[in-house]
């Protein structure tokens, strides 16, 4: 094996040491949720006055199911006290919507402790006016929970979630992002490894042997040596942050759901 050969190989190292430790100092928050929506119960576009139907003891006409899924995309875990307590997490409709039932799926973790009970909201106490506060304990990376809501509307529009954090901001709304986005993100950051690594080792080479055709009153084994050694150092923090910039792009742009919240 020659030298050649053996620098490539650590060169090759270098890179994929460089990609991880590049991700892995970046912490940050990224409170996202996506809402999806099925009607249950439609009578309004042929009423038949012999038909009624009830929920809860309330006659029906409109009834529909809206699934809120939200979690941290980040790697920063967030806290309850992360949560303004001026602008709380919480669910409620649109004038006009009814809310009959709050539905927290089963799947979500018991250590973030997620709840939420109706408040009333301004007076005078109308139906439509009843909000729902969502507490938790925390939800570290990949981490949240899956809330059903019955309500009289037609669409997930008719109810909203509310709610920030005070580093990052307002829970984003990611319902209408292209999921394939997540596997082409994917596939960009793995290309993008095997490419710095062989433009790492091309370059250290290249410019390793550019100065030892310089410098031929040095030109040596050790001198060789020393010069691929400082070119791939050198090579090596410009991977790390070439890593940086693409993990914050693909974490922020392509969040994928967690698997346990999907069942």
């Amino acid at each position: 094996m020659d030298i050649l050969t053996v620098f490539s190989i650590i060169g090759f190292l270098l890179t994929v040491l460089g990609v991880y430790l590049g991700i892995l100092p970046i912490k940050f928050q990224k409170p996202v949720y996506i809402k999806d929506n099925a009607i249950v119960i439609d009578i309004t576009t042929n009423p038949d006055a012999n038909l009624k139907i009830t929920y809860q003891n309330e006659p029906v006409q409109l009834l529909s199911s809206t699934n809120i899924t939200f979690w941290n995309a980040g790697n920063l875990q967030i806290k309850q006290t992360d949560i303004p307590e001026t602008t709380p997490l919480l669910i409620k409709s649109k004038p006009g919507i009814r809310i009959f039932n709050v539905y927290g799926y089963p799947n979500c973790k018991k250590e973030n402790n997620v709840r939420f009970l109706p408040i009333p909201g301004p007076f005078p106490l109308e139906p439509d006016k009843v909000v729902f506060p969502i507490t938790f304990e925390y939800l570290s990376k990949n981490e949240g929970a899956k809330i059903q809501v019955k309500h009289s509307g037609r669409s997930a529009d008719d109810v909203e979630f509310i709610g920030k954090t005070k580093e990052y901001g307002v829970f984003e709304d990611i319902s209408n992002q292209d999921r394939s986005q997540n596997k082409i993100g994917s596939a960009i950051m793995v290309i993008g490894v095997f490419f710095i690594s062989g433009l790492d080792i091309y370059l250290g080479i290249l410019f390793a042997n550019l100065l030892t055709d310089i410098f031929h009153w040095a030109n040596s084994v050790s001198f060789t040596i020393i010069v691929y050694v400082f070119m791939f150092i050198m090579l090596f923090l410009l991977i790390v942050s070439f890593a940086n910039i693409i993990n914050l792009i693909l974490r922020y742009k392509y969040p994928e759901i967690p698997d346990y919240l999907l069942k």
